[in-house]
């Protein structure tokens, strides 16, 4: 089974290699309340689009959407991203 991210890790350095600014930051903070509102948001959106095309045969179940975008939140553990210029790097990782 694939676990889902835990932390958030913003790293800051300059040319030297020496960390400048580091900040670990729970994932849970910052994803969840956003997924919530994005869910309350679009929930009508997704009622009124499975009953529009239900009977087309395009109507699809919300269970399976809401199960691969969780897998998809899953599958973003071990993303880093490094951004780098002439004076600094900026690391962010997803644990």
């Amino acid at each position: 089974m694939i676990w889902p991210p835990l932390l958030i890790i913003i790293r800051i350095t300059d040319d030297s290699q020496s960390t400048k600014f580091f900040l670990p930051l729970p994932v849970f903070l910052l994803l969840l309340p956003l997924v919530i509102i994005l869910g309350v948001v679009l929930l009508p959106v997704a009622i009124v689009a499975t009953i529009a095309f239900w009977n087309k045969g395009w109507g699809f179940s919300p269970f399976k959407v809401i199960w691969y975008i969780y897998k998809l939140y899953c599958a973003l553990r071990g993303l880093s991203v490094d951004v780098s210029s002439p004076r600094h790097i900026i690391t962010i990782s997803i644990i």
